[in-house]
């Protein structure tokens, strides 16, 4: 993905200046006292999608969103460390520092640049 000016667009520039146009849902710490649970979906989806290939980290990153929600009906505030535990959950790893360059997915048709408040950098323009 290329911007007007030709070059790689930055994803996350793009992620930052949209979300806040999103119209979010409120979590309320709790599921709907009617009907299925709406993340019954995401499991079945994760089962089918990569539980016969590797029914492993299947179950490791059920289990990290499982403690995601248990953390957010705690009222956990949403830090880096929080999140690195749940990282550690899904790929079995020591703690990593966070990344100090750009990252890419999709074939690196999307760009996630670094931000002047991006834990642990220092973004020169």
């Amino acid at each position: 993905m290329t911007s007007p000016s030709g070059g790689r667009r930055d994803a996350l520039a793009d992620w930052l200046r949209i979300r806040t146009e999103i119209s979010w849902p409120r979590w309320s710490g709790g599921r709907p006292a009617a009907g299925p649970p709406v993340l019954d979906g995401v499991r079945d989806f994760l089962h089918a999608t990569r539980g016969g290939r590797d029914p492993e980290g299947a179950v490791r990153v059920l289990t990290a969103l499982d403690q995601s929600l248990a953390d957010a009906n705690q009222g956990r505030q949403l830090t880096l460390a929080l999140m690195a535990g749940w990282q550690r959950t899904v790929l079995r790893r020591d703690p990593v520092g966070f990344r100090t360059m750009p990252a890419f997915a999709k074939g690196g048709r999307e760009r996630y640049g670094l931000e002047p408040d991006t834990p642990g950098t220092v973004v020169c323009s």
